[in-house]
């Protein structure tokens, strides 16, 4: 991550279909410094139903 993301201080975003593993992924991004992580709340399946764009 260091070497692809060298500033801990950006915004990082994780996804996945529900929210379940990016909210791991996260968590493990912010124990290894990158404080502002965070996991999309309720996944892909959220931001679908929501109405919000989505390219494939």
């Amino acid at each position: 991550m260091n070497e692809e993301i060298p500033d801990p201080t950006l915004r990082i975003v994780t996804c996945c279909e529900f929210g379940n593993i990016s909210t791991l992924a996260a968590l493990t991004l912010r124990q290894l410094g990158f404080t502002r992580a965070i996991a999309l709340d309720g996944g892909m399946q959220a931001w679908r139903e929501g109405g919000y764009p989505t390219e494939a």
